[in-house]
């Protein structure tokens, strides 16, 4: 199941077309799904069987041992309840909430061991919630507006970290920044809906404009230096049928990595591109739906920690069956079918380690998974 509506623009003559997608087309390249052979199947091993992880899922690593994973499960009323579960010396276990009513959980950051951040989405019930782990139990930290919601949560640094939010049809945007000093607010002129941070003075982050009226615009592309945001311009669509979603986007050493998926207006076209800005601040597209397939909605680049980057991608049309995509530090790329069949939703790597996670649904169940790649150079 697609969670979110698409943040799209689109080059059609003179002038963008604005247009929102509810879920991806069903047509593409090739009807029948992503052309291009994936590898053999690569078995992922369940490491921990939790329905709220079916649809919802979210992963905050902390360090070689030790992960969180958020999910949400229904309850009367249709109100979603977030849930957490701590990995500790090797095994999982269910943390409690401050908040049984208080949505999904849409943005999680990790500043610390002891300084784990999780925002929620809000319910009819229940304001959205900012929570903190302080390394023995979660506590609010922040309760939102009852119309907004969050959408993304960012660690900057040490005790630095900011907290994005929304309200219904994107028409405010404010991010929440909490440093030592406590909380301060700042009102943007766009909606984030992820961000990447290098450093307190270096953080990227994909959106859209505010004021909209809903959540239909150009996407945008935004940089903080410190001291202020600015916008950056992205590459021109390259047809003048196309509408671009960006999907994630990740910082590193080699550059900022957007990952975009393309529709059709007027006709069926699918494609899949990874935008580069490298770091002399030059744009480099490759359009790969051949190699990848459909991205995953919502998943940034995960660096491998050799100059290369993983990806969610698929081997379906519709991105229903997750793949695990791989691009070397060369530029190179290898795709592979998961087995058994599943709907990932977040992808995240161990640090100083090879071994990957993922949360979502697998044999129709939701768990969170893991996977050891081999050796590459």
């Amino acid at each position: 199941m697609k969670r979110r509506q698409q943040t799209i623009w689109c080059a059609a003559s003179a002038a963008a077309a604005l247009v929102t997608a509810a879920g991806p087309a069903v047509a593409g390249p090739a009807a029948a799904g992503p052309a291009g052979a994936a590898s053999g199947a690569i078995t992922w091993r369940p490491v921990l069987n939790a329905p709220s992880m079916r649809f919802f899922g979210h992963l905050a690593v902390v360090d070689r041992d030790s992960a969180w994973a958020f999910g949400g499960v229904t309850v009367a009323g249709g109100t979603v309840a977030p849930t957490a579960f701590r990995w500790e010396r090797g095994r999982w276990q269910r943390v409690a909430f401050p908040a049984p009513r208080g949505g999904p959980v849409n943005g999680v950051a990790v500043a610390s061991a002891k300084d784990v951040w999780a925002g929620t989405g809000g319910s009819p019930s229940s304001p959205a919630l900012v929570m903190r782990w302080n390394g023995g139990r979660w506590d609010v930290a922040k309760r939102l507006p009852r119309s907004a919601f969050v959408t993304d949560v960012e660690a900057a640094g040490p005790g630095d970290v900011w907290t994005f939010t929304s309200t219904a049809a994107g028409r405010t945007s404010v991010a929440w920044r909490h440093t030592s000093r406590g909380w301060s607010k700042a009102v943007l002129p766009f909606n984030v809906l992820q961000a990447s941070a290098r450093s307190p003075r270096d953080m990227w982050a994909i959106g859209f404009a505010t004021g909209t009226g809903g959540f239909s615009s150009r996407p945008i592309l935004a940089h903080y230096d410190g001291r202020t945001w600015r916008t950056v311009p992205l590459p021109e669509p390259a047809g003048p049928d196309e509408l671009h979603a960006l999907m994630g986007v990740t910082a590193d050493a080699r550059g900022v990595w957007i990952t975009d998926s393309v529709n059709g207006v007027r006709r069926p076209v699918t494609d899949s591109v990874l935008l580069h800005l490298d770091p002399k601040g030059r744009w480099h597209t490759e359009r790969l739906w051949s190699k990848v397939g459909r991205w995953g909605e919502d998943v940034p680049p995960v660096p491998d920690g050799k100059g290369g980057l993983w990806f969610l991608g698929s081997t379906d049309v519709n991105g229903y069956e997750s793949a695990l995509v791989h691009r070397s530090s060369t530029g190179s790329w290898t795709r592979s079918k998961i087995s058994p069949v599943a709907e990932l939703r977040t992808l995240a790597r161990l640090p100083g380690t090879t071994r990957l996670l993922a949360a979502g649904e697998s044999a129709r169940r939701g768990a969170v998974l893991t996977y050891q790649p081999p050796n590459r150079p």
